[in-house]
């Protein structure tokens, strides 16, 4: 009888019998979703602004940081059967977000570029610098 071992050279731990993680170096998760305000209104309540927080509270607990809007960056261990489970976990403890959801998405990000420099070159301003 043969046992694979693996050392996931990420954790430093060995992994009896699996194969080493699928998850490519550099690539980022992410999960982007779209409410719909009146519905979130009739099922959430007011102040609906609210929900967002109890989402990123949710979303949190699975690695996931907000990085704009109704975008969240999954961290370096977020893997899509994370995602899968974030998503079940959103739809299962906030009974309303099924209902007021209008799309929500996974995506995999291969590459991350700030584009920012550019839009401050263009614009003429400096690093760090703003206009007023």
């Amino acid at each position: 009888m043969t046992i694979a071992v693996a050392r996931d050279t990420r954790a430093g731990l060995l992994r009896h019998g699996l194969p080493a993680s699928f998850k490519r170096e550099g690539t980022v998760y992410a999960i982007a979703f779209d409410m719909d305000i009146e519905q979130l209104r009739i099922h959430f309540g007011d102040p609906y602004n609210n929900a967002y927080l109890e989402i990123r509270r949710v979303l949190e607990r699975h690695q996931f940081q907000w990085q704009q809007g109704s975008m969240y960056f999954g961290g370096p261990t977020v893997t899509a059967a994370t995602v899968m489970v974030a998503v079940i976990d959103l739809a299962t403890q906030l009974p309303w977000f099924a209902a007021s959801v209008r799309d929500v998405r996974m995506l995999r990000i291969e590459e991350l570029n700030d584009l920012m420099p550019v839009v401050q070159r263009v614009a003429g301003m400096t690093n760090g610098e703003q206009e007023t």
